[in-house]
């Protein structure tokens, strides 16, 4: 079987056997690259890192690839740690190669032809684009930049445009409250309006819908599969 273009990027770093077994179970799935790639294909390949050395991941980490992080000795904390910091995937604990080339393969369909992560899908409504994986945003072709609270709500109200949504509602779903009061909405759409808006003192994207909340008057949304804009 022949090697597509993505998978000759993929390559496996660390020694043992566990290293030589998943290294020797990709190469029989067709999905190894080179043992040195270029130093081009370094930069944009799908890297497997077997280690129980946490800087030896953070150092493959710092050349932003795309990592799938393998290692026995760690536990649920590891995992979470190594995938807030940016890996694909992470496999700890018993590990089976087997597993990893399904989970290497996985990966590899979601590579395009550069070896490069396909681009996350944005969400357009309106003059609003939101890229939920990367947090991006942009207003009119604008880049904006929101806190986290800021684009959470953003990015609730955009996935129910035209819809009267209750302070409370909003409260919980957002904020994660089950009471509290509204009063912290209030604040951070006024936050939002400023923003957002062309006028903040007379919106035209976030109305208020007196007695109830608030509605995003934006037309449906759609996800298109580009979603950062140069």
């Amino acid at each position: 079987m022949g090697k597509s273009s993505a998978s000759a990027l993929v390559t496996v770093v660390g020694a043992g056997s566990l290293a030589g077994a998943i290294n020797a179970g990709l190469a029989a799935a067709g999905l190894i690259g080179p043992a040195d790639p270029p130093r081009s294909d370094r930069q944009t390949g799908l890297t497997v890192i077997v280690t129980t050395e946490w800087r030896e991941v953070e150092a493959v980490l710092a050349d932003r690839r795309p990592v799938v992080m393998v290692s026995p000795g760690a536990g649920p904390a590891e995992v979470v740690r190594a995938l807030e910091a940016g890996a694909a995937d992470a496999v700890a604990g018993y590990v089976s190669v087997r597993e990893v080339v399904a989970r290497v393969r996985s990966i590899v369909h979601r590579l395009d032809p550069a070896g490069r992560p396909a681009p996350p899908p944005a969400v357009d409504a309106g003059p609003i684009r939101l890229v939920p994986l990367s947090r991006l945003a942009w207003i009119r072709d604008r880049p904006v930049r929101f806190t986290r609270i800021e684009f959470d709500l953003l990015a609730y109200l955009i996935v129910h445009p035209q819809m009267a949504l209750d302070r409370r509602l909003l409260l919980e779903k957002v904020w994660g409250y089950t009471s509290g009061s509204g009063d912290t909405v209030t604040v951070h759409v006024r936050r939002l309006r400023s923003k957002i808006e062309v006028d903040p003192m007379h919106p035209e994207l976030i109305k208020t819908v007196w007695g109830i909340g608030y509605l995003l008057d934006v037309p449906a949304p759609t996800i298109s599969p580009q979603g950062e804009r140069g």
